[in-house]
């Protein structure tokens, strides 16, 4: 059941990544036109960027993060958790990991849809409004 969760959690983390690289490689092709077509679209993406930063932290600390949090939980934290426990006798603890772990995988999942949805849709019509496709759209994760 673990691995369920840690298997949705990865497909949207990999879906931010994914997203990432085409917000690059959009900016990338976009600073070649006009100032009046660049300029929205790279605002834009600079506001997902940041949006999408910020769900990545929601699964794990930052890449440039530098000490030591033992405070702040993230989604891999308790994956590991869960996966601790299942590895283990059965018990009252495990069956409790796992409901929290999988409580924070929806509630991250469900932001990244939201996420895509909303801001990135605005994003992609934005750009295919300049007739050119290279912003491609997301699923859902179930």
């Amino acid at each position: 059941a673990v691995l369920k969760e840690a298997e949705r959690a990865g497909k949207s983390f990999k879906q931010l990544m994914e997203a990432k690289e085409v917000i690059d490689l959009v900016k990338k092709q976009v600073a070649m036109f006009a100032d009046s077509t660049y300029k929205p679209v790279s605002a834009m993406a600079d506001s997902l960027s940041k949006s999408i930063t910020k769900l990545e932290n929601e699964f794990m600390l930052p890449a440039d993060f530098e000490g030591y949090d033992h405070v702040t939980k993230h989604v891999n934290d308790y994956l590991w958790d869960a996966m601790s426990y299942e590895e283990s006798v059965p018990s009252k603890n495990a069956d409790r990991a796992l409901e929290i772990a999988q409580s924070e995988v929806e509630a991250v999942v469900a932001k990244v849809n939201s996420f895509f949805d909303a801001e990135w849709k605005t994003w992609k019509t934005l750009c295919d409004e300049m007739e050119w496709k290279a912003v491609k759209a997301f699923p859902k994760v179930d």
